[in-house]
């Protein structure tokens, strides 16, 4: 219940966004007014804001990327820019297929958008942002694999023990088939234990 209300009001935020952002563009009230209502009867959009999905996290963080990328694009502002890079490394955190796209929106702005006087005050910021948000996902993804390596290397040891469980059981009951004394059978699987013990605690 928590989870739909937070993403209620995450896609409410969107739709207000949205607005806003029109009215920046095309700077008439009454049509981003109109293309807001568009945009937030849909529903597919609207379907996004019940179940655990990420989809509408990823919405409104899309949105609020182009809606400082919009505001840094007039302005030129170095603070925006910081709050652009931030909704750009939760949009990478959320989906990982953003991971790409921060080098080429700060390429796009540096090379297209910004002009040729402001660029030398804005190329430190915009370096930082890249490097930041690329280091941040790198020591994540590195830390991802560490965790999976260390996962499939106890499961193989898990898998290893059983397989010796199983083996000691066959051998068990080939020694009732045979019918030897049980005392055979203790010794032997008093042989097993160490193997046993060594593997389940390593």
């Amino acid at each position: 219940m928590a989870v739909s209300i937070v993403q209620g009001a995450l896609f409410v935020l969107t739709a207000l966004e949205f607005y806003i952002l029109t009215a920046l563009i095309l700077k008439r009230g009454w049509l981003a007014f109109l293309i807001s209502l568009f945009v937030s009867t849909n529903l597919i959009l609207l379907s996004y804001s019940k179940p655990i999905m990420t989809e509408g996290l990823s919405l409104w963080l899309l949105t609020t990327l182009v809606l400082c990328a919009v505001y840094f694009a007039k302005t030129l502002q170095v603070r925006v820019l910081w709050l652009l890079s931030i909704c750009m490394l939760l949009l990478c955190f959320t989906r990982p297929e953003w991971s790409y796209f921060p080098i080429l929106l700060y390429a796009y702005l540096f090379l297209l958008v910004i002009p040729r006087k402001d660029r030398r005050r804005l190329l430190p910021p915009i370096l930082v942002s890249v490097i930041a948000i690329y280091a941040l996902l790198g020591k994540v993804q590195f830390g991802r694999i560490v965790l999976d390596s260390l996962n499939s290397h106890s499961v193989s040891r898990l898998r290893a023990a059983k397989g010796l469980s199983r083996a000691a059981a066959r051998s068990f009951a080939a020694l009732r088939m045979t019918g030897l004394d049980l005392s055979v059978a203790a010794d032997l699987s008093s042989s097993f234990e160490p193997c046993l013990r060594k593997l389940y605690c390593c």
